[in-house]
Parts: structure tokens; sequence; C-alpha cells
């Protein structure tokens, strides 16, 4: 098991991609982002998705791994935690 993370809360830039991981990970098996300000993002191959500020996003071993997560919306304050298996 291996964790990542942001070390401070960060500011995003459009269309940021926070899945950056090397063989042998390919994706995150949980997942967790909180948002401070109303984004939109994209999981996977989806659709933008809106966030309500400070609504944030979870995952667990049980859901679908992540293996792409983009921030569309420039300038939100932001921190994740990840685990990969």
């Amino acid at each position: 098991m291996q964790f990542f993370g942001t070390n401070a809360i960060q500011t995003s830039t459009a269309s940021q991609e926070l899945v950056q991981l090397t063989a042998p990970y390919t994706a995150y098996s949980k997942f967790s982002f909180m948002n401070d300000q109303s984004c939109q993002i994209q999981i996977n191959t989806s659709s933008a998705i809106y966030l309500r500020a400070a609504q944030g996003f979870d995952t667990d071993r049980h859901d679908y791994h992540i293996y792409s997560f983009i921030i569309v919306t420039a300038g939100i304050t932001y921190n994740f935690i990840a685990e990969v298996e």
C-alpha cells in the first residue's frame, strides 16, 4: 500500500490532472478530494461534473478505481489524498 496527495493546499490550473502515477501503479484504489470553491471535475472518462463549494468527492476500494481525475476549473483551492495497492 502506498499513499499520494498534496502536501499543502493547492490552486488548480485549467484541466489539471491529479492522477500522475508510474508503473507498477496505474490507478487509485481509494481517493478523497476536497474543493474549497465550486468547480467542475471529470472522473475517468466522464463528462464534466459540478461540485458545490466544500462538497468534495470520495471513493474507497469497493468503488471503481480512479485512473483519471481532472479539475476542469482553474483557480480553485483544493487538497487530496489517495491510496494505491
